[in-house]
């Protein structure tokens, strides 16, 4: 009986486990900050499936960036910029929303 439980729960874990896995990453619609639109979601995009680090610096980089804080979001998107393990389209992506940061903290000093 005990063993039975045991192996049910043992399926169940991996039953929720195995369900989170296939989860996609909605995308964000493009916001306009300050009159400067920029658009987070090909930047999600390319960092869902990364290391866990490069995770975690992409989350820092949106959260920054959700509170407005533009010099922070360009301080971490240099320091990531500069990261060996990109792929051409992280790459693309930091370039992408590094330009569009510029523009909104250009238009919030203006």
């Amino acid at each position: 009986m005990r063993t039975m439980r045991l192996w049910t729960g043992v399926l169940l874990v991996c039953a929720a486990v195995l369900t989170g896995c296939g989860r996609k990453v909605k995308a964000m619609p493009p916001v306009t900050v300050n009159g400067a639109s920029i658009n987070v979601s090909a930047f999600q995009t390319a960092f869902s499936g990364s290391a866990a680090d490069l995770q975690n610096k992409a989350t820092s980089i949106r959260l920054s960036l959700s509170y407005g804080d533009f010099r922070t979001t360009q301080r971490e998107l240099a320091k990531i910029s500069g990261d060996p393990n990109l792929t051409e389209s992280q790459k693309q992506a930091v370039t992408i929303l590094s330009d569009q940061v510029a523009q909104a903290s250009v238009h919030a000093t203006n």
